[in-house]
């Protein structure tokens, strides 16, 4: 029978905000939270580094630990991980807070949606390219949202919930998005 564990408790002071994230790392389990990021170490956690802006999402990148976005939509910041510091690696194109992160092959990533300057919801798709290190707008989400779920399965981007979708499960081919 299926049923949860507790396994660990979430760091005090890497806060529970509504930013920040989940995600694996060299098979290790990694969250970050305005407050910290730590690496799961058995049942215990162990801190890497002081979180990034409040707002930002955490994320791997070319098999870096990233921060994305933060603040209040301004940030178009996305910070990496080096020897426990933030620094920067690159501007994206439209700065965004609470907004959805993929991992794509080539050490790209995709930045979908978020919360923009002025507290709207954005419908950009922001692409950058692992290889280049360059951004490039891929095509609009089908509706303004930010704080959505995505996940890459295959060939396909999958995207729903989240602040501005309907109950709607969007689906795209992933090359397409990454080439366009």
């Amino acid at each position: 029978m299926f049923r949860f564990e507790k396994c660990a408790n979430v760091p005090v002071e890497g806060g529970r905000g509504g930013s920040g994230g989940l995600v694996e790392l060299e098979g290790r389990v990694v969250w970050g939270g305005y407050g910290g990021v730590f690496m799961l170490d058995g049942v215990e956690w162990r801190r890497l580094a002081d979180g990034g802006e409040e707002g930002g999402t955490l994320a791997v990148c070319g098999g870096r630990l990233v921060w994305v976005g933060g603040g209040y939509g301004d940030s178009k910041k996305v910070m990496e991980l080096r020897g426990g510091r933030w620094s920067l690696m690159t501007d994206m194109l439209v700065g965004c807070s609470y907004s959805c992160v993929l991992s794509v092959r080539g050490g790209g990533m995709v930045v979908m949606g978020g919360l923009g300057d002025g507290g709207r919801d954005l419908d950009d798709v922001q692409v950058f390219d692992g290889e280049t290190k360059t951004w490039h707008r891929g095509p609009s989400l089908p509706q303004p949202c930010r704080a959505m779920s995505a996940v890459v399965h295959g060939d396909q981007v999958f995207v729903m919930g989240g602040g501005g979708m309907d109950t709607a499960v969007w689906c795209a081919d992933i090359r397409d998005l990454v080439s366009h």
